[in-house]
């Protein structure tokens, strides 16, 4: 059988969106992933410079790799890196040579010289990927740092705005860009660039920012359960016990979709968990959908206050990749989950 390589175009957006939802995420929470209604949309939101490549079987999308360019911080320096967002084969067309060769067209395709990174999943084809012996063919694979992505239940009242969290003003987006552009430069893969539009918390003390972060929604980015694995099945229903008696929304059945917002951009001064707690439950209090999702490096101090919240974890890790590469040296890093 014949495979032929090319970049997709929004004609392809249709047999995209067919293999996303067709080939769920694997772990104890199997997930779908999709992007109606136009997947090259949904990238636009997430990065420039898109490129998405196909590969076509008798005429047939069997299957794609999609990498986008963002800005980010490293050593304190704003560096374009090129991000894998997806790579899906649909399940009719595994064990064909289908990545392998497109590893080859990939290479080929992204001529810039520049940083590239993964965020891999257990259960995905990247993660078995990651595991191949690297040839001339397969890139290497670096893990940089482990993410914990927590999915945080909103509550069901609204919490009043305070000095300690509320709502910021138009008046306080130029301190609140000051105050990232010094604070989140600390981390390595906090994102550079100007402030995205949505609804900022900032808390103040002592008449100064001392944590800012962004509720915003990604309307063209869905999450579906596809299936719940032991022992998560049994937790599920002990965790929608306590939503009950806590006040918090409960966790969707099989088949549903996961309706959240994501908190970004969090920038906390001197990494204080109080300040963190704060924010999140203004936040969770004020959210318009029954769910936020918030992701750390799995190293970060402020990972301790994050299991203070009502919620659970989902984990993955953030590998560099590529051939011929030499090991990035990175310090505690800031996973902006949004755009993964």
């Amino acid at each position: 059988m014949t495979t032929k390589y090319g970049l997709c175009k929004k004609i392809d957006d249709e047999r995209i969106l067919e293999i996303l939802e067709s080939n769920p995420i694997g772990g104890q929470i199997q997930l779908v992933y999709t992007h109606r209604p136009s997947y090259h949309r949904a990238i636009d939101d997430i990065g420039k410079k898109k490129k998405i490549l196909g590969a076509w079987q008798d005429n047939t999308l069997a299957g794609f790799i999609t990498s986008v360019s963002q800005e980010r911080y490293l050593n304190g320096e704003p560096t374009a890196v090129r991000y894998l967002a997806h790579l899906r084969v649909d399940k009719d067309h595994r064990g064909k040579g289908i990545v392998r060769d497109g590893c080859k067209m990939f290479k080929d395709a992204i001529r810039e010289e520049c940083i590239m990174i993964a965020a891999v999943v257990k259960g995905t084809p990247l993660n078995r990927m990651s595991r191949t012996q690297p040839d001339s063919a397969y890139p290497t694979f670096m893990p940089l740092f482990d993410i914990e992505t927590r999915l945080l239940a909103a509550k069901n009242r609204k919490k009043k705005p305070s000095e300690e969290a509320r709502f910021a003003t138009e008046k306080e987006k130029k301190e609140i860009a000051e105050f990232i552009s010094a604070q989140g430069k600390k981390k390595d893969f906090f994102p550079s660039g100007n402030l995205p539009d949505g609804r900022w918390v900032v808390s103040r003390r002592e008449g100064r920012i001392r944590g800012v972060c962004i509720i915003g929604d990604q309307p063209t980015k869905q999450i579906w359960i596809n299936d719940y694995k032991m022992p998560f099945a049994m937790m599920r229903m002990w965790f929608n016990i306590k939503s009950s008696i806590t006040g918090h929304n409960k966790f969707p059945m099989k088949g549903q979709e996961i309706q959240a917002v994501y908190i970004s951009r969090i920038t906390i001064d001197n990494d204080d968990p109080k300040i963190l707690n704060g924010i999140l439950d203004f936040a969770k209090s004020n959210a318009d959908k029954p769910f936020l999702i918030a992701g750390f490096d799995a190293r970060d101090p402020l990972i301790k206050a994050l299991r203070k919240h009502h919620g659970i974890s989902y984990h993955s890790t953030l590998y560099q990749f590529g051939w011929g590469i030499s090991p990035l040296r990175i310090g505690l890093a800031y996973p902006e989950v949004a755009q993964l």
